[in-house]
């Protein structure tokens, strides 16, 4: 009898817990628009304001979340995400010769604190932190090409509209900088700008 109660209990409590956490996991997708600024700086660390590059490119981005839900219409929405940003700079000296800056995607984990301001509509700030891949060509010689990694904060704010229980549509902006590295020591301090607007399944 007493082990009845007991798994009672246990049936009752996940029960229970999987009705709270209804809809609080949600899976996004993104379109995204990437400004991509770089300022050149050569071993020494010497900026050369006419070897900067700017860029601006359109494509997509994913995400995994779980909303915790706080006092008084507060929230936290931790969640892993990646976004292919797929954004190219060509910068040229003379004819003959040109660097070539790409960003090619970061991933992460970020997390977003928000207000429910309406029944239906939240406003969030999101703090986080990337890993982005990058690569940077000297006229496409293999020995000069060099592909890497830099990590750094990722920061920005959002809206989120419920259109139903289990879908809402979201808009972002965030921001980013970080450090590339040529293989001869030279680089590139970068700024990405981020928007991104999407729908967000929750289950």
């Amino acid at each position: 009898m007493k082990k009845l109660f007991i798994i009672t209990t246990l049936i009752s409590f996940l029960t229970s817990s999987l009705a709270v956490a209804k809809n609080n996991n949600q899976i996004s997708f993104f379109v995204i628009s990437s400004k991509v600024r770089n300022e050149y700086k050569d071993a020494t660390g010497t900026r050369a304001p006419s070897l900067n590059s700017k860029s601006d490119s359109t494509s997509f981005a994913l995400s995994y979340g779980y909303k915790l839900e706080l006092p008084n219409k507060f929230f936290v929405t931790p969640s892993v995400f990646y976004d292919y940003i797929n954004n190219q700079a060509l910068e040229r000296f003379g004819s003959n010769a040109d660097f070539r800056e790409e960003v090619n995607y970061r991933y992460g984990l970020k997390a977003d604190l928000g207000y429910n301001l309406l029944e239906k509509l939240s406003a969030y700030g999101s703090i986080g932190v990337a890993s982005t891949d990058y690569t940077i060509k000297w006229n496409n010689v293999p020995s000069l090409r060099k592909n890497d990694n830099d990590i750094s904060l990722v920061y920005g704010g959002g809206l989120s509209y419920n259109v139903k229980d289990d879908l809402a549509l979201n808009v972002e902006y965030n921001i980013q900088s970080l450090e590339m590295e040529a293989i001869l020591g030279e680089g590139y301090d970068t700024d990405i700008n981020m928007l991104k607007i999407g729908v967000s399944h929750k289950f």
